[in-house]
Order: structure tokens, then C-alpha cells, then sequence
């Protein structure tokens, strides 16, 4: 009696370890879908600040380049006015 006793509580903790076994499955896949969902909107994310970086560079980049012939053309300008007014006194 003691051996069916001893058979029948191990079969009930057996049946209670699958049950928490399950369980703990179920909640793990939950947590695993949850932070595959997770993942992908970090990586949509990340895609989205990526073009906007790469959009502010390329407006920095044309503005680096815009603001330097504008110092050209300002000093070439300037040079040329600097020329005619040295010229125009020189010659008075």
C-alpha cells in the first residue's frame, strides 16, 4: 500500500510539473511574440531617424556648399569694387 501510495503522489506532482511546464510555455511564447513585435518597431524606428539623418545632412551639405559660393562670390565682388574704387581715386 505504501508502494501505491507513494505511486499515486508521484503521478499527481508529475501532473502538476506539466501543467506548470504548459503554462510557463504559454507565458514565454507570449513574451517572445512580444518582443519580436518590439524589435521590429525598433527597427522601423531606427530605418525612419536613419532617412531623416541622412535628409539633414544632405540640406547641411547644400547649405555648406550654397553659403560657400556666396562667400565667393561676395569676395569676388567685393575684390572687384575694392579694384574700381582704388582705380576711381587713383585716377582723380
Amino acid at each position: 500500500m505504501d508502494i501505491e501510495k507513494s505511486i499515486d503522489t508521484l503521478h499527481e506532482r508529475t501532473q502538476q510539473t506539466k501543467l506548470e511546464f504548459s503554462t510557463h510555455e504559454a507565458v514565454c511564447q507570449e513574451r517572445y511574440e512580444q518582443l519580436i513585435k518590439n524589435m521590429q518597431s525598433m527597427s522601423n524606428c531606427l530605418n525612419e531617424m536613419r532617412k531623416e539623418v541622412n535628409e539633414l545632412k544632405t540640406m547641411a551639405t547644400s547649405g555648406k556648399i550654397s553659403l560657400k559660393t556666396l562667400l565667393w562670390i561676395g569676395g569676388v565682388t567685393g575684390s572687384i569694387i575694392g579694384l574700381g574704387i582704388t582705380i576711381a581715386n587713383y585716377l582723380k
